[in-house]
């Protein structure tokens, strides 16, 4: 994020931290509903 602060020029983090870190958060929830279901064990079939 410190980057991203440098390379629009923003005099603060905390400006580029209020405006941008609700994308991290969004990403974060994403990631975590996409691998939700890696970890879960499939019943076996009975049949």
């Amino acid at each position: 994020m410190k980057q991203i602060q440098i390379w629009l020029g923003h005099s603060t983090f905390s400006t580029t931290a209020g405006i941008y870190a609700h994308l991290d958060f969004s990403a974060q929830e994403q990631s975590a509903a996409a691998m939700s279901g890696m970890f879960q064990r499939k019943e076996a079939s009975t049949g």
